[in-house]
């Protein structure tokens, strides 16, 4: 069967329902299960939480928490609001062995690791109505950087929230939000940044690269909720060709990012319908002058629209989702009959989720297909591309007399382009204090890349 048959009837599914483990750092040594099997480490109720069934569903609610942690009050005239303070720390000390499986490749061969990361989170609350909440972050080596001693300390997340006649939530500041029920592709510890098909499933995934602003209005008698967020880049003014310009504009909405999103159940299904537009084309043009080309080609995305469906069946999460970056909204009926000529590009995701937990042990899978056809370019030139791609992980925690080992695995594979990284691991809880002892390898495979990495590390988990 074509790669493209399969296009038109995901297209018309989206079209007729909006009408209704690894980490690698650059010295290449890959620290197994650090970031995307986080999840596995919690309890099941806390994978719940993540892929709570729709019959579970609740309206959007800001829970106050009892904070445990030591706090201080801080004040001026008489008015003093309590500041509470939290963090969390992790650190990696490893080795590893690369071994290049083509004869005309150089193997790294061994490699040491060592990473430290700390955030310090901070909560002001002086009532019901009103919060102010931050982290800062700091990381060694810093990510990106070729050193190992390099540091970087930086404001991670900053912003108030503010409860509007106790029924409206509004944020702002700098924030990371993130909408969908995808998550394993859209996780970048798995996925570059640059793989913009992997990380397209959050249409917020620059959130945290910004300034924004947001509204949640929950319609309990509806069970749905609606919102809407306004969203400036950072990068907009840091990383232009004509950066003097941007400095001197004041911030215009037509700068600005839109998005909006409505989600209701509907005989248990949650059902979600999400868009966004991004800054307007002609006022980076306008702002850039003479290097617009290069700073459009940057900044300038079209509009997008989505849809996502949920159910919970036999104790199965079930998810998909379909988003479309449109080029031209005049002529996207066409897209009915098969004409692509208005859609730039095409996303279908969809998977499932498991987990039981039983007396001996507790083990669970999650599963994700994913279908791109990219069909024009920023420019409006014909690409038809099209990427079909499976993304599988699974564990079990809660071995042994100790119930302190687990068994990690997870697959990435590239159906169009044969290609993947497929990892296995072990992990050992009960050794030491405060720590885990990883080891495990990893295959990457492929055309481009074939090669075997052996690691094993320690890693340290505080929060305090």
């Amino acid at each position: 069967m074509s790669k493209l048959r399969i296009l038109p009837f995901a297209a018309a599914l989206f079209f007729c329902a909006y009408g209704a483990f690894s980490d690698e750092d650059d010295a290449g040594f890959v620290t197994f299960g650090e970031e995307s099997f986080g999840e596995w480490d919690g309890d099941s109720s806390d994978i719940d939480i993540i892929f709570g069934g729709a019959s579970d569903y609740d309206t959007a609610v800001e829970t106050v928490v009892e904070s445990e942690q030591p706090s201080v009050t801080i004040g001026a005239g008489g008015f003093f609001v309590p500041l509470t303070f939290s963090g969390s720390l992790e650190g990696s000390l490893g080795y590893g062995y690369i071994k290049n499986l083509d004869s005309e490749a150089e193997s790294p061969g061994n490699s040491a690791y060592f990473n430290l990361t700390n955030y310090l989170y901070f909560t002001a609350r002086p009532d019901k109505y009103l919060s102010v909440r931050g982290a800062f972050k700091t990381e060694m080596p810093k990510s990106g950087s070729a050193s190992v001693v390099s540091a970087n300390f930086s404001l991670y997340e900053l912003y108030m929230t503010y409860l509007l006649f106790d029924r409206i939530y509004i944020n702002a500041g700098k924030k990371t939000t993130t909408w969908g029920n995808i998550r394993l592709f859209s996780n970048d510890d798995d996925f570059s940044k640059a793989d913009t098909d992997a990380l397209f499933t959050n249409i917020l995934s620059d959130s945290l690269g910004g300034i924004s602003g947001s509204v949640t209005v929950p319609l309990p008698w509806l069970q749905s909720n609606v919102s809407a967020v306004a969203l400036l880049s950072d990068e907009l003014f840091a990383s232009g060709g004509s950066t003097t310009s941007l400095e001197q504009t004041s911030v215009s909405p037509a700068l600005m990012s839109y998005a909006f999103s409505f989600d209701c159940i509907v005989r248990g299904f949650l059902l979600t319908f999400e868009a966004r537009k991004f800054p307007s084309r002609s006022r980076l043009e306008e702002l850039d002058g003479a290097n617009s080309t290069h700073f459009v080609d940057t900044f300038h995305q079209y509009p997008i629209l989505g849809f996502e469906v949920k159910k919970t069946v036999f104790g199965f999460d079930i998810y998909g989702q379909e988003l479309v970056r449109i080029f031209d909204v005049g002529s996207l009926k066409n897209a009915f009959g098969g004409d692509f000529s208005s859609v730039q590009k095409l996303s279908t995701t969809g998977g499932f989720y498991r987990w039981w937990d039983l007396s001996a042990c507790s083990f669970g899978f999650n599963a994700e297909f994913q279908s791109v056809f990219n069909h024009l370019d920023n420019n409006g030139g014909v690409v038809n591309d099209v990427v079909n791609r499976l993304a599988f992980e699974g564990g079990v925690k809660r071995l042994g007399s100790g119930h302190d080992w687990r068994v990690l695995g997870k697959l990435i594979h590239n159906f169009t382009e044969s290609s993947g990284v497929l990892t296995v691991a072990v992990t050992n809880s009960g050794i030491l204090p405060h720590a885990d002892w990883r080891t495990g390898v990893e295959y990457s495979y492929g055309d481009d890349e074939k090669k075997i990495t052996l690691g094993s590390y320690v890693k340290l988990n505080l929060s305090y």
